[in-house]
């Protein structure tokens, strides 16, 4: 809202805000709420009563801060209550606008955790078809050629997985190639699918930022998040990874070895628990740290030491000892130089170093700004001045 001042029209499940009654005004923890609920409804209210009473009446006052927050940094503001799976209630809430929608944010999103097993088909579409349903039922309902910017918000859950998220994690997924598919359609169109870490806000709630903390799971806070969206609806790329994680700090970096003569990027403590995926990669009954996994690190490294540039391609990548999970945790460190100008690229040599000396071990990493080119190009510039 504070980077174009937008007139923006907002679809949610919400129903549209109300006044908060009298005796809600002046209440404000959870506890406090609850206990006016009880008093409002009356006689002996079920414990379920209370809840969804609780929920309606907080989800209410969200809405309605929000609201009042956007439209105070300059945006105009029109909400409409709709069901993203049912095309007519879409159709409804699209239908009247002041002009043509010039870009979409779909942030539509569902949680129903249950070990597989224990999911039902109904868990399922609930989860699954209020992301990829919902993003369906809105473009049909949307003139495309009219759109300049579509921002789908995916989740880190789909590249990486979570225990009770299988239906969640193959629904951001499918965001992610819904996106690759839509960026080919419409060419004219900036496309990009984020997969998110969790925010310090919005579905991640008290209980669930207790748990991410127990993990060691950075929140990304509200603005920054903000922030990261502006940057990446400015940028090339069509998906890409946000977290709360925080960056290796000075005594961090202090920790690169020689000969290599790179700074420690960020590092991280690899066990089961912290990263499910490992339990998948298994050799010899020990977890191993995947190679796709090591080729990504390596290319956040050398963004992260070279603010500006996007990841463009891998050379040279050598595994001179392999990250395996032996009796315990192991932690590991990505680490880049700084970019040099070769031809059309600019090189950046990158290493993965582990908690006895170098991991596996590549040479150089191709990091730059990717031109408009086919999807096999490898040029690269870096972005123009703003």
């Amino acid at each position: 809202a504070e980077a174009v001042r937008p007139t923006l029209v907002i679809l949610g499940r919400t129903p549209a805000p109300e006044a908060e009654p009298d005796w809600l005004r002046p209440l404000s923890s959870d506890a406090d709420v609850k206990k006016g609920v009880m008093k409002a409804l009356g006689g002996k209210p079920a414990p379920k009563a209370i809840e969804e009473s609780f929920r309606r009446w907080m989800a209410n006052r969200e809405l309605t801060l929000n609201l009042k927050r956007l439209e105070a940094a300059g945006a105009t503001v029109l909400y409409r209550s709709a069901d993203l799976r049912d095309p007519a209630s879409v159709k409804a809430a699209l239908s009247g606008l002041p002009g043509p929608v010039r870009g979409l944010v779909h942030g539509a999103g569902a949680l129903a955790d249950r070990h597989i097993e224990e999911k039902t088909p109904a868990m399922f579409d609930a989860v699954f078809d209020t992301k990829v349903g919902g993003l369906r039922t809105v473009l049909g309902a949307l003139d495309l050629s009219a759109l300049k910017a579509v921002a789908l918000f995916s989740s880190v859950t789909g590249r990486f997985g979570r225990v009770g998220q299988a239906d969640y994690a193959m629904a951001n997924e499918t965001l992610n190639k819904a996106a690759q598919s839509l960026s080919r359609r419409l060419p004219d169109c900036r496309v990009v699918s984020i997969c998110w870490g969790p925010w310090e806000g919005g579905m991640v709630t008290p209980a669930l930022r207790k748990i991410f903390e127990g993990e060691g799971v950075g929140l990304l806070p509200l603005r920054e998040g903000g922030l990261h969206l502006v940057a990446e609806l400015r940028g090339t790329g069509v998906e890409t990874v946000v977290t709360g994680s925080k960056l290796a700090g000075p005594a961090d970096r202090a920790v690169a070895k020689e000969p290599a003569k790179l700074a420690v990027a960020f590092e991280r403590t690899l066990d089961v628990a912290g990263h499910p995926f490992l339990a998948s990669h298994v050799i010899n009954g020990k977890a191993v740290l995947p190679l796709a996994m090591m080729a990504e690190w390596l290319a956040h490294a050398a963004l992260h030491a070279n603010p500006g540039l996007e990841f463009a391609g891998l050379d040279d990548l050598r595994v001179l000892k392999g990250v395996i999970l032996d009796g315990g945790p192991r932690t590991v460190r990505a680490a880049a130089g700084k970019a040099a100008k070769e031809g059309g690229l600019y090189r950046v040599a990158v290493e993965l170093q582990g908690d006895n000396g170098l991991a596996p071990t590549p040479r150089r990493c191709s990091t730059g700004r990717i031109s408009r080119a086919s999807p096999r190009s490898t040029a690269v510039r870096r972005p123009a001045s703003r």
